[in-house]
């Protein structure tokens, strides 16, 4: 006896015939179509997120170019060397003579990042307007 005659059921003396269970199911689209890929179709939110976008986008192109338009040049800045002997309260004296020394000697410091009211024979030093 065989294995597979073990494994059979006793009342049936005919084998049994195996049906499939899945079927062939063709396409219904051509090949042709999957090439390009899903169609895809743009919902009525959608449109609005694309219109807001856009006008958002526009609305920043106009913004910055006013901005860029409207801005004020930058004055003309002037730099000066510091002469050996020079200190900065004689530079803002003559540099900025429309305003009081310990302003202009202020405004100074502030313009050139100094921390301290020591300058350098040679050191360049930037005139703010005043």
């Amino acid at each position: 006896m065989s294995a597979v005659i073990a494994w059979e059921h006793p009342q049936s003396s005919t084998p049994t015939v195996r049906r499939r269970h899945l079927t062939v199911v063709p396409d219904p689209e051509p090949v042709m179509s999957r090439a390009r890929g899903p169609r895809l179709r743009l919902t009525p939110r959608g449109r609005l997120m694309l219109l807001l976008a856009g006008a958002l986008a526009v609305l920043g192109l106009v913004t910055a170019s006013v901005a860029a338009a409207s801005s004020p040049s930058t004055p003309p800045t002037r730099v000066v060397t510091v002469e050996p002997g020079a200190t900065l309260s004689e530079i803002a004296q003559a540099e900025l003579p429309g305003l009081p020394v310990h302003e202009g000697v202020a405004r100074l410091q502030l313009a050139n990042r100094l921390s301290s009211l020591q300058v350098s024979a040679g050191q360049r030093l930037v005139i703010p307007q005043g």
